[in-house]
Order: structure tokens, then sequence, then C-alpha cells
């Protein structure tokens, strides 16, 4: 036997944000938003979108329950 390097790599937690439900309601999720996408990002980037504090929250969950759904498919 020969030690060896897997690398796997999900892109669920890439934009768009779209977790589903199940997930937003683990991470506590308590926001109308249940998707963040990359045209928003890139708005974000460009200075066109200046999240509030509370949708910086919101982002910030459903970055957070894409990733529990991440690890949940290993």
């Amino acid at each position: 036997e020969q030690p060896f390097f897997l690398y796997v790599h999900f892109y669920a937690t890439h934009v768009p944000y779209e977790p589903p439900l199940s997930y937003r309601e683990r991470v506590g999720h308590r926001g109308a938003r249940t998707r963040f996408t990359a045209d928003e990002a890139r708005a974000i980037e460009r200075g066109e979108l200046r999240p509030s504090a509370e949708e910086w929250q919101e982002i910030r969950s459903l970055y957070d329950a894409c990733a529990a759904w991440s690890d949940d498919q290993i």
C-alpha cells in the first residue's frame, strides 16, 4: 500500500448560494433572502451594491448553509 493524496472540490459553496430550506433552517437563517447570485457578488465588488449589516448576515448564513449541505454530501 502506498500513501496517496485525494483532492475533492465542491462548487456548491460558490455563488450562487441557494441552499435547501432545511439547511437554511439548520444554520438559523432568518432573512427573506433565499439565494445570493453571482451578479450580486460582482455588483458588491464594483461598489454598486452595498449590503447592510443585516444583509451581510443573510449572505453569510446562506454560505454557511451551502457549506453544511456540501459537508453532508461527502
